[in-house]
């Protein structure tokens, strides 16, 4: 953990804030964390049992929030936890009252009367941070667990909330350390221990070097059940975009009729494919029109493709690629993400006739993958169209990368370790090899948060909302 807490917040002062969610519910709690809390909560409740000895660590007491003129408030229960033993490592209180939101702010203004302040967005789990509770990765899951939208990022950020990533990341830094140590005992002790082996030094590099790789493969995935994907369906009109949609969602969201320009706007609904959360955008055919509000709907359906992560690419099994097909394949590729192509309504069409589209689809878009052939209307291929959206993967299951911030730093420590391996073998001195792994070294480290930089760990916590 970092050794200078009071660079981020003072450790002197007590604070406050509404841990629960705003608005109107049957309860809401006021949380107070610092030196003074379990004062402060004493002041402000009356129980209605009154006890002459201190409320003990980890029990309920039922009473009242009085202001300092004795008036009554709410009616709450007071928990009370010693430090180190609680949320954030010091003296903890919740006021567990009514959840209103006028009586809630009326708890909270009471506590903060008392010589506190208001908590600013994650300072509780920065605290938790700075006083060695948890990592920062963990601090990272606290948030993801609150914004999870399905249960497969519930289950993710739980993962990393036990200290799974932190584990994987140590464990790692531990062979690495073994490595350095290895390397730097040769140069210490010259006189005394053999020269360096740089063949076994090289190989267990090398198989480092194949795990921080199998973690790094499973980053795309992770991200994706965290922060979902955005999911276009670009075509021209009346290839059946919208019965696409409905298919996808399971549901008849959008109006689906024979006559083309049905769509007119941008059309999105969210969707839960394989556990990761999808946004799909139904967009208007793509087609030189004179209708002015058909065209604003063409010019929406390229914004939105610009903010794509993944673009589906519909043509006709039936009709083969047209001028206007070619058109909406261009504005896929242009967008410069993944592309999939498909064609549709391969339930009208000959195996040949859809094949022929899907070839062409192929060549036009210069896809890695082959296009899929299904039919919006019967569901034919759709369990193929959804693998491609949102691949099912073991990895969703296993510990893994979530972050960009993790998946850098995993990619530094790949890129030192390989001039490491070239150092070795190209028998450079031993020095150079050390300053490679401790390079790497530092950057695991950096994803847990020792040696991260000051300004990383205050942007992690100020994306959080107050109260966590």
């Amino acid at each position: 953990m970092r050794s200078d807490p009071t660079i981020f917040a003072p450790n002197n002062d007590t604070i406050a804030a509404i841990a629960t969610a705003p608005g109107e519910a049957g309860l809401a709690v006021v949380r107070i964390s610092g030196p003074i809390a379990l004062s402060v909560a004493e002041s402000t409740f009356i129980a209605c049992r009154k006890h002459s000895e201190p409320q003990t660590a980890y029990t309920a007491r039922y009473g009242a929030i009085v202001d300092k003129n004795g008036n009554k408030i709410d009616d709450v229960v007071l928990l009370v936890m010693h430090a180190p033993h609680s949320y954030t490592g010091e003296d903890t209180a919740e006021i567990s009252c009514h959840g209103g939101s006028t009586v809630t702010a009326m708890v909270l203004n009471t506590v903060l009367q008392y010589g506190i302040r208001l908590a600013n967005p994650g300072e509780f789990t920065m605290r938790a941070f700075l006083n060695g509770r948890m990592d920062l990765v963990q601090a990272e899951a606290v948030a993801d667990l609150i914004h999870a939208r399905t249960n497969a990022a519930v289950q993710s950020a739980r993962r990393q909330l036990d200290g799974g990533l932190s584990r994987v990341c140590s464990e790692l830094r531990s062979d690495i350390v073994g490595v350095l140590a290895a390397v730097e005992v040769t140069i210490d002790y010259s006189d005394e221990v053999p020269e360096l082996d740089r063949e076994i030094i090289s190989a267990n590099i090398s198989a480092i070097i194949d795990k921080l790789r199998m973690l790094l493969n499973g980053a795309l995935q992770g991200r994706m059940v965290r922060e979902g994907l955005n999911v276009v369906i670009l075509g021209k009109p009346n290839v059946g975009k919208s019965s696409l949609l409905n298919r996808l969602l399971g549901y008849e969201r959008a109006i689906v009729t024979d006559t083309a320009g049905t769509t007119r706007d941008i059309l999105q609904e969210a969707a839960n494919i394989h556990g990761v959360p999808v946004t799909l955008v139904d967009t208007a055919g793509l087609r030189d029109t004179v209708d002015i509000v058909e065209q604003q709907g063409v010019q929406r359906a390229e914004s939105a493709a610009a903010m794509a992560d993944t673009i589906i690419a519909v043509a006709d099994a039936k009709t083969g690629v047209t001028s206007e097909d070619e058109r909406a394949l261009r504005t896929a590729q242009q967008a410069g993400v993944r592309v999939l192509a498909v064609v549709n309504r391969c339930d009208l069409a000959s195996d040949s006739q859809a094949a022929a589209v899907a070839a062409q689809l192929e060549q036009l878009l210069g896809t890695t993958g082959p296009a899929l052939k299904v039919s919006a209307r019967t569901g034919e291929g759709l369990p193929l169209l959804q693998q491609a959206i949102a691949p099912r993967s073991e990895s969703i299951e296993a510990v893994g990368i979530t972050r960009l911030r993790h998946e850098t730093a995993c990619s530094r420590a790949i890129e030192s370790l390989q001039r490491a391996v070239m150092s070795t073998n190209s028998l450079m001195p031993a020095d150079f090899i050390t300053i490679d792994l401790h390079e790497a070294v530092d950057a695991l480290a950096e994803i847990t948060g020792e040696g991260a930089p000051d300004e990383l760990i205050h942007r992690i916590f100020k994306d959080f909302c107050v109260g966590k």
